[in-house]
């Protein structure tokens, strides 16, 4: 007795893909590389960040509220939903100028001060961010 291939049950990851859904394993890596993609994408911008976890569908991101980021990934063709505001410690988010007064004394620059600038001196501050969220295929 001789049985027709065809009328066998072929398990799902033996199928040919366009016959079946793809499996979570199969596409959870090409989700994170889309997402290192992304992420390299913001860090390259210089005023973002993402704060999901790599592989996620839902990807958060924050970025500085003057950033043009968001319209850049909305002309990528992403759909970006607004998340409201939230704070981040940025390591240069304040910038004190000092000056040298004549007797050589330096003194914080401020708008009656007449000397120039000899040092600037950055230091770590509490920012506010806009958060953002959209989501991977």
């Amino acid at each position: 007795m001789t049985r027709d291939p065809e009328r066998f049950y072929v398990p799902l990851y033996m199928r040919p893909s366009s016959d079946r859904m793809p499996q979570k394993a199969e596409v959870l890596p090409s989700r994170k590389e889309l997402f290192a993609g992304i992420n390299a994408f913001v860090r390259k911008h210089g005023d973002g960040w993402l704060t999901s976890i790599p592989g996620e569908r839902e990807v958060r991101m924050e970025c500085m509220p003057e950033s043009s980021l968001p319209d850049e990934l909305r002309k990528l063709g992403y759909r970006l939903e607004p998340g409201g505001e939230t704070e981040r410690i940025l390591p240069h988010a304040i910038t004190t100028q000092i000056v040298s007064d004549v007797d050589g004394v330096l003194t914080p620059l401020t708008e009656g001060s007449s000397g120039r600038p000899v040092i600037t001196s950055t230091h770590a501050g509490i920012v506010t961010v806009q958060r953002y969220s959209f989501t991977l295929p």
